[in-house]
């Protein structure tokens, strides 16, 4: 059942998201509504295009014909227009850069994956050259004191820029630069091993919190500074992804942080239903808050991973009922994904796309899955 069911889901993904391409040739729209409805605006939004790169990517692949196209397309949109004069990357609103002199850390890292999985996918040593190339740049600019002390959010300037959602001192921004060194790793060209020890030792250093088995999210003036007043959340998801990405690049954690991390996902985040509720609110000890699609497959995802050593257990009990979750309540029959579900099963987020989503997250778990030959969501 799952094979044929992500199987089908990745396509459908994937030609959901052609629509998006501009008529023109200027790159991609990212706004869609609750029916899938395109709604055209001048904004090429960097995220966007480099997350729909990665999912192209994965396309051609696994063997779809028509995803080449798009992949090609979305690279050299990216490379000839989004790129500026010092060989950053940022979001254009209509022929202006957005932030112009300023570096976001989180938006070129994801340019650094899908390059790299770009590269990976059709072979270009052009896109291999360059993500491996912005790596080095954001480590120099972005990264002053040395990764293991992380990432700042922003490079050319010294207050975030007006809308963004991300501060200086994230731990999802250091998260996505893990990430990249495991695409980086499948793509070749280069070492991960000296990068791999530093992320580590940064995570071990200001990410985990081993008294409570929760990642730290949102930060201070420092790294040293974790917001753990009331009000203050752990994302239990980005929490399992640290997991997963670990595992990914051949370093997993030891066994003790590994479970400790996903029975607190587990026992928190996850209902009997398979509900997943991602936000653990620090000072009262519990999880609340609605559903969200990327926390729900990502969930799924590294429950699955852990699922294949123990195929009949808690993991994979747990994937399964939070995959089944997604498909019932988040994925649109008509075409695309919703957003939110809040604990009722209501749809409280109907956009398919706008300038944080689109599905590469949904992406990651359907080819995860075809791939893996092995765990709770593999029958094929």
């Amino acid at each position: 059942m799952y094979h044929s069911l992500f199987q089908h889901h990745f396509e459908s993904l994937l030609r959901f998201w052609t629509a998006s391409r501009d008529p023109g040739g200027n790159g991609y729209h990212h706004n869609r509504d609750w029916k899938g409805t395109v709604l055209p605006g001048p904004q090429r939004n960097l995220l966007i295009h480099s997350r729909l790169l990665y999912m192209y990517a994965e396309g051609v692949r696994l063997g779809h014909g028509f995803a080449r196209e798009h992949a090609d397309n979305l690279h050299g949109f990216l490379v000839g227009h989004m790129r500026d004069e010092d060989g950053g990357y940022g979001t254009l609103d209509g022929t202006e850069w957005r932030t112009p002199g300023i570096l976001s850390t989180y938006d070129n890292l994801f340019v650094v994956i899908g390059l790299a999985r770009y590269a990976e996918a059709t072979g270009s040593e052009e896109a291999r050259a360059e993500a491996w190339r912005l790596l080095e740049m954001i480590e120099t600019r972005c990264a002053p004191e040395g990764v293991e002390k992380g990432l700042r959010g922003y490079a050319g300037t010294d207050t975030p820029p007006p809308g963004s959602r991300l501060g200086f001192f994230t731990g999802n921004i250091n998260l996505h630069y893990l990430e990249a060194l495991c695409c980086l790793q499948r793509a070749g060209g280069g070492e991960i091993g000296c990068r791999l020890q530093k992320i580590r030792s940064f995570f071990q250093t200001w990410i985990l919190d081993d008294s409570r088995w929760i990642t730290h999210e949102d930060f201070g003036e420092s790294y040293a500074h974790p917001h753990v007043e009331p009000g203050a959340a752990s994302s239990l998801a980005h929490a399992l992804e640290w997991v997963d990405f670990f595992r990914e690049a051949g370093s997993p954690l030891d066994p003790e942080t590994e479970q400790g991390l996903m029975h607190k996902g587990l026992e928190h985040g996850v209902d009997t239903d398979g509900f997943f509720r991602d936000a653990f609110y620090l000072h009262e000890g519990r999880a609340a808050g609605a559903a969200s699609f990327w926390t729900q497959v990502e969930a799924a995802k590294t429950f699955n991973r852990a699922s294949e050593f123990d195929p009949q257990g808690l993991w994979a009990d747990a994937a399964k009922r939070v995959t089944d979750y997604y498909f019932r309540h988040f994925v649109d029959p008509e075409g695309g994904v919703f957003s939110r579900v809040d604990r009722t099963g209501v749809v409280t987020s109907r956009y398919k796309g706008y300038k944080w989503k689109c599905d590469y997250h949904s992406v990651r778990l359907c080819v995860d899955a075809l791939e893996r030959g092995g765990g709770a969501l593999f029958d094929g």
